[in-house]
């Protein structure tokens, strides 16, 4: 009887702890990443709900409206025949960071006490400033046009390739 009670004990422990496990796992920090989609009015909507849909299964990413640390630019448009049909679907994609307020207090604030008595020390303090505080915007960075014949391919394309650029970087921090 006393075994038992050490083997419940002992599965009732690891119950719990796996438990606190999950819990921790499914409450990790969110992604904020705010999707602006422009373009003509078909498009646009139909890229939107796709894009959407793409994003679902993506269990880390927040879409949000205000306040994020990544953005999705898209601009659709498709070119008509004679009967106002598409004929080809464009879109054009910008992926970007955002960096917080903090981080560019932090700069200013180095770049402040930086400025030395003498000027050529200025000038080489100042531009080691600026070098480290932009060194990594434009790797953070995409800008491309994706086109095609069918909207969900592309919109699939589009969030696969941003997940990959955009969002891995900041998972990876």
């Amino acid at each position: 009887m006393g075994m038992r009670r050490v083997i419940f004990a002992g599965l009732a422990v690891a119950f719990l702890l796996a438990g606190d496990l999950c819990a921790e796992t499914t409450s990790a920090k969110k992604i904020r990443v705010q999707v602006n989609i422009n373009g003509q009015d078909d498009v646009k909507g139909g890229l939107a709900k796709l894009v959407q849909e793409e994003f679902a299964p993506i269990t880390d990413v927040d879409l949000v409206t205000e306040k994020p640390e990544l953005s999705l630019e898209l601009i659709g448009v498709a070119p008509r025949n004679e009967k106002k049909e598409p004929v080809v679907f464009l879109v054009s994609v910008l992926g970007s960071q955002h960096f917080p307020k903090e981080y560019w207090n932090g700069v200013y604030a180095t770049m402040s006490n930086g400025v030395p008595q003498r000027q050529h020390e200025q000038v080489e303090k100042g531009k080691k400033s600026l070098q480290t505080a932009t060194k990594d915007m434009i790797r953070k960075q995409s800008y491309y046009v994706e086109g095609g014949n069918d909207l969900r391919e592309i919109a699939k394309k589009i969030v696969s390739a941003f997940n990959h650029d955009q969002v891995d970087l900041v998972r990876k921090k």
